[in-house]
């Protein structure tokens, strides 16, 4: 127990170091692996879509991965280092430097979401609204957004910094989560940073929800078809709705990301709740299974990207000739943008 007790408390939701420093080497050697996992898995997804030569053309789809795939792998370098910290350096793993690192590193927790966040609400433009997404929906507006719902995160995680939220335990000397606040104004902080976690899954929910049953409709309505893979303009300029064949495989992408945050971070947010109601050690097991599920969750996005790659996609849907005969024109969205 006590080396899952070690792996748990990796969790980015934390992001803390192993406290425990008598983990087995058996152990030590199975974690470092996973995590050596993870940081080649982000790094190949990394490399791939930043290659000149890679099959990624569209922009917004090149930003919103790269910001994802960027993201978790700090994340994930993060928690190995603090890992090994805890392990060979306990003491200056206890130390209020290192606990406030432990703060900064939240930010790729919940940094994660409101980047899939922003890629869920962008797929509901582009099959829902496809006229307003192609006048509106810019590379640079995408940018913004993500980077200031980003920082926006940064600013609730900081808070413990400056005296509202627990991170250290100045009386004993060690790191402490916030979710096992005492003091009261520690307390609001921990459901504050809850509720922000519960309103990313929300909008995540309701986008992806938006667009399945945008999915659906034309599906039964005959609206989408597979051998249609550029959006075109009319003489008359007006845009047609009909989903690009890369657009409608990169929204089954975006969902299966999504529902990978869901079941990582929902049982992570619900732990505020049960540590202040409960207040008891039959908690302690729900909690490392909470942190272990959300570890992993860094891990395993870029594999997912990886193996639509191979499975959702059909190669033959990446890239096909326009046909000359039409009288439309292509937007910016170019042929194999996935």
């Amino acid at each position: 127990m006590g080396a899952v007790s070690a792996f748990s408390n990796m969790s980015n939701e934390t992001v803390t170091a192993v406290h425990a420093p008598h983990i087995s080497l058996t152990m030590q050697a199975l974690i470092t692996f996973i995590y050596v996992l993870g940081i080649l898995g982000n790094s190949a997804a990394l490399w791939y879509i930043l290659h000149p030569r890679s099959k990624t053309r569209n922009p917004r789809y090149s930003l919103l991965l790269t910001l994802l795939l960027s993201n978790d792998l700090t994340a994930v370098v993060g928690m190995g280092i603090q890992m090994y910290i805890g392990i060979y350096y306990p003491s200056l793993a206890r130390t209020r430097t290192l606990c406030l690192v432990r703060v900064l590193w939240r930010a790729f927790g919940l940094g994660s979401g409101c980047i899939v966040c922003v890629m869920a609400v962008e797929r509901f433009f582009a099959l829902a609204k496809p006229f307003y997404y192609s006048k509106h929906v810019t590379v640079s507006r995408l940018r913004r957004a993500t980077v200031t719902l980003w920082l926006f995160n940064l600013a609730i995680v900081i808070l413990p910094i400056f005296g509202i939220g627990a991170y250290y335990n100045k009386e004993k000397g060690y790191c402490i989560r916030y979710k096992n606040a005492t003091e009261t104004i520690d307390i609001i902080y921990a459901y504050v940073y809850m509720g922000f976690g519960v309103l990313l899954c929300i909008c995540l929910l309701l986008s992806n929800f938006s667009v399945v049953a945008t999915l659906t409709l034309r599906k039964r309505s005959g609206a989408s078809k597979p051998h249609v893979l550029v959006r075109r303009h009319s003489r008359n300029k007006d845009l047609e709705a009909t989903s690009t064949a890369e657009e409608t495989a990169f929204a089954r992408v975006m969902i299966y990301i999504s529902l990978s945050f869901l079941c990582s971070w929902l049982p992570q947010l619900a732990s505020v709740p049960v540590a202040q109601l409960i207040k008891s050690d039959s908690c302690k097991k729900y909690f490392r299974i909470a942190d272990m599920i959300l570890a992993i969750h860094f891990i395993i996005d870029p594999y997912i990207y990886i193996l639509q790659k191979f499975i959702v996609f059909k190669p033959s849907e990446w890239c096909r000739k326009p046909n000359s005969r039409t009288s439309s024109v292509k937007t910016s969205n170019e042929l194999c943008s996935l």
